[in-house]
């Protein structure tokens, strides 16, 4: 379902989304997905998504691609600064959850939700994605109580969204389908 960007082997090798892609694939580089897939599916994915709902600037698809970069790996702000420049590390550290590693649950959420609410227009569509790509992904291999807490998660997050940019107006109704499909279940 997600397993390649349309376009991606057409694209320039040069290109600002064929490097961030190429620069995420080696940072996650031995990273696993829980379900054991390699961990650089799952921006594959997040770029699929945003492209799927119309969204082709080539600043956000990039941002999208190393999203995970400063939490998940040794990457640094100033290594994609360098690679990048300010505007992509800037809106990759939008996306970075400061107390990702080591806190609770709640306490990540909580931190995600401020996190949320400071984000620029690009950052949403990406966060948006991310979060759609997360709910598809993981949500057959937990249990029901995971489940729950992560839907109910993902109702806070949303609120904390607000106002989503027109442009990932179709991005949110698919996340707000998504989970009200889920809480039927």
């Amino acid at each position: 379902m997600f397993a390649r960007a349309p376009g991606l082997e057409r694209m320039d090798e040069n290109s600002l989304v064929a490097r961030a892609r190429k620069f995420a694939a080696e940072a996650h580089d031995g990273q696993k997905r829980a379900n054991g897939v390699p961990y650089v599916t799952h921006p594959e994915a997040v770029v699929e998504i945003l492209r799927e709902h119309g969204i082709h600037d080539e600043t956000v698809l990039a941002a999208a691609y190393l999203h995970d970069v400063l939490e998940d790996t040794a990457v640094t702000s100033g290594q994609l600064v360098r690679a990048f420049g300010e505007d992509i590390a800037g809106l990759v550290e939008e996306l970075t959850n400061p107390h990702a590693k080591g806190a609770s649950f709640e306490e990540k959420n909580e931190s995600l939700r401020e996190l949320a609410r400071r984000m620029s227009g690009r950052a949403k569509l990406v966060k948006i994605a991310d979060r759609i790509h997360n709910l598809s992904s993981k949500k057959p291999t937990w249990s029901v109580a995971k489940q729950q807490r992560y839907i109910t998660a993902t109702i806070g997050l949303l609120m904390a969204l607000q106002p989503v940019p027109q442009e990932g107006a179709l991005l949110e109704h698919r996340l707000r389908d998504m989970v009200t499909e889920l809480l039927a279940t």
